[in-house]
């Protein structure tokens, strides 16, 4: 299926790796910051907008609060995708494998998302690419 070219083997295979050494949150701890994203995630009308970035210097947290994050969505059926930068591996530091992976998780979360990054991909080919293509 032309979908599952979006997501590079290598790169599913990176993003699995470092997820398992990833921690969630404990308990009580990073609770405020929590609280403020699942009420900004629950937040139907969008009044805060649509996209929260999550920043801070390195070692702060980020990464266990997304991954914590994360699972609460996937557990309450909300989580559309999720991504994680890392500059430890070369797969995670590419930032040209963000959208195609945002793509096919959405569509793979929507139906009629599906139907649209399909009808894309159907009509141009070029759309899905590696770096193997690339060098070719």
């Amino acid at each position: 299926m032309l979908l599952e070219k979006l997501v590079r083997d290598d790169a599913r295979t990176a993003a699995a790796d470092y997820q398992k050494k990833v921690e969630l949150c404990h308990d009580k701890t990073c609770e405020v910051m929590l609280s403020k994203i699942k009420s900004w995630a629950n937040d139907v009308e969008a009044k805060q907008g649509q996209i929260f970035w999550l920043s801070g210097l390195a070692g702060t947290g980020k990464s266990t609060i997304a991954k914590t994050i994360g699972e609460w969505a996937r557990e309450e059926g909300i989580l559309g995708s999720r991504y994680f930068f890392s500059r430890d591996d070369v797969r995670l530091s590419e930032s040209s494998f963000l959208i195609p992976k945002l793509a096919y998780d959405i569509a793979e979360f929507d139906t009629s998302a599906k139907e649209i990054i399909a009808g894309i991909l159907k009509k141009d080919k070029r759309v899905v690419y590696t770096s193997e293509t690339i060098e070719k």
